[in-house]
């Protein structure tokens, strides 16, 4: 497979689909959403053949910060 065809076999749920509209806005993670293309409530994470990437929708992961050292701990 190639990288691409993997990267969209991953992220395939209605949440980031294009057809698919969000209740609340505010919720990061919805249990469900509207499908606009054939008009029922479906499951957030559920996917059909209507299935269309939306880049904008796609939530990125929180960095995680790097600790640094103490150079006074480091002393001998």
């Amino acid at each position: 497979m190639k990288e691409r065809e993997q990267n969209e076999e991953q992220s395939k749920c209605c949440m980031v689909c294009e057809w698919a509209v969000c209740d609340t806005e505010d919720d990061e993670w919805p249990e469900s959403v509207l499908c606009e293309k054939t008009g029922k409530e479906k499951d957030a994470f559920a996917c059909c053949r209507h299935f269309s990437y939306d880049l904008l929708k796609r939530v990125p992961r929180r960095h995680i910060e790097i600790p640094t050292l103490d150079p006074e701990a480091l002393d001998l």
